[in-house]
């Protein structure tokens, strides 16, 4: 009897960390959905965090950070104000971090 106990916890527990590993992966999808919205919520480093933290409301322990970058499409930088890349298109690259 003992050993299908541990058998059983072991399933309970394996699935606990699949549920929570799904978990921060959506949550860290919530932030960069946000972040896709516009230029001005691609910017927002500050609501994406804030997106993907209520998105895992239901874990405990979880920190997020976003950064936000900007690079032409011809391979020049950036600094993410219209007419910066005058021959290309900027490129805005959102990262979420949960």
């Amino acid at each position: 009897m003992s050993l299908l106990a541990v058998l059983l916890l072991g399933i309970v527990e394996l699935g606990r960390v699949a549920y929570a590993s799904i978990a921060v992966s959506d949550a860290a999808r919530a932030g960069a959905a946000y972040g896709a919205q516009s230029g001005n919520t691609a910017s927002d480093t500050t609501g994406i965090a804030t997106a993907a933290t209520n998105d895992a409301a239901n874990l405990s322990g979880v920190s997020t950070s976003s950064s936000y970058s900007c690079a032409c499409s011809d391979g020049t930088a950036s600094t993410c104000t219209a007419g910066d890349c005058s021959n290309s298109h900027i490129e805005e690259t959102v990262t979420v971090n949960t």
